[in-house]
């Protein structure tokens, strides 16, 4: 397995911008030169190293990929590059230790000099969302509906394997390989990880996370727009209603009526499951419990049986569960320690006024 496999995918179904035509699998090599061509400005090239809190350096730097999906700086990468995740010259799988931070630096086409950027925050599948500082304005991809691709359809991928810019295409050739995750009969090079996958008009469908080895290496694997796009939906998407706030970075999430009352319901699963275990709560169950509310719409709460469901559909949930996982993430960096009952007030307060209404 090579160092772009997808040891933990994270993310959440979501909302799409436009309908368009399915590419047909048969495709000129022209067309797809000349989507990548027009898509490049938007395609960085990222390294990411490692420091101690006492200055000591890792010694390696993993490469990737990443896309613009604002005018103001935020890209998308593949969040195993962001976490070290990789293997040495010998294939072993290697990481980071855990007190090593990463320093991210974003190389944009014709640039030398690299962005320094930081990191926002991590999808419920393998994706992260970063931010270049005080870099120039930036030109976003367009998200086409990966709802509009089918098995047998073409796609390609345009990124930096090796640290070279390079595009190649291939056909998708399962859709349901379980994880989120679609296969793709496409090899792709170490620093490939993170690429958009576009269709023939230049437009993601879907980001390159993984890449198989032995008899499968000419295979890779894609996560689709769907379980992604909530986690650009929050930083462009603005709806009229009522709105619950919340924070990606610097930027509000504004969800609906019908959507806040969602939010309500999740955290109040969270803090059910704070009292439930009366323990840590970690990450991974904040994961869970959002993962299992966008797939399927149900509220895991422990205290509740059956467990209730959400009327919303697929998109309308992914935003939610994306402002679910904010708030949690924002409540955890203002308590430095605390219990978990500590930790359930807090999120009790976090909550949106109209959740007692």
């Amino acid at each position: 397995m090579s160092p772009l496999r997808v040891f933990s995918l994270w993310f959440v179904p979501a909302a799409i911008l436009l309908i368009h035509p399915t590419p047909t699998p048969a495709q000129d090599f022209s067309d797809i030169a000349a989507a990548a061509r027009k898509a490049r400005p938007s395609i960085a090239k990222i390294s990411v190293s490692f420091e101690s809190k006492s200055g000591e350096h890792w010694k390696y730097s993993p490469q990737g990929t990443a896309f613009v999906v604002t005018t103001q700086g935020h890209l998308l990468t593949a969040a195993h590059v962001i976490n070290g995740i990789s293997r040495d010259e010998n294939g072993k799988l290697i990481k980071p230790p855990a007190d090593y931070a990463p320093n991210i630096t974003v190389y944009l086409e014709g640039t030398r000099t690299g962005y320094r950027a930081e990191l926002l925050r991590y999808g419920i599948r393998d994706v992260a969302l970063i931010q270049m500082i005080n870099a120039p304005q930036t030109q976003p991809l367009p998200i086409a509906p990966s709802a509009a691709i089918s098995e047998g359809a073409q796609v390609t991928y345009a990124g930096y394997p090796g640290g070279k810019w390079s595009f190649k295409s291939g056909a998708i050739t399962n859709t349901s390989a379980g994880d989120g995750a679609w296969l793709l009969e496409l090899p792709a090079g170490v620093g490939a990880s993170g690429s958009p996958m576009l269709d023939l008009c230049g437009r993601v469908v879907g980001i390159l996370v993984g890449t198989h080895s032995g008899q499968q290496r000419q295979q890779s694997s894609m996560l689709p727009e769907a379980e992604f796009f909530g986690l650009v939906q929050t930083l462009v998407r603005k709806e009229s209603g009522e709105c619950a706030h919340s924070s990606v970075g610097s930027q509000p999430c504004l969800l609906s009526g019908s959507q806040t009352r969602d939010l309500c319901m999740l955290l109040d699963t969270a803090i059910a499951y704070l009292a439930y275990h009366n323990g840590k709560f970690r990450n991974n169950l904040s994961i869970a419990i959002a993962g299992q509310y966008s797939r399927d719409g149900v509220f895991f709460n422990p205290y509740i049986k059956p467990y209730p469901k959400s009327p919303l559909n697929r998109s309308d949930r992914a935003a939610v569960a994306e402002c679910y996982l904010s708030t949690l993430t924002s409540t955890q960096q203002k308590l430095e320690s605390g219990s978990a009952a500590q930790f359930g007030s807090a999120l009790a307060r976090a909550k949106p006024s109209t959740c007692s209404r």
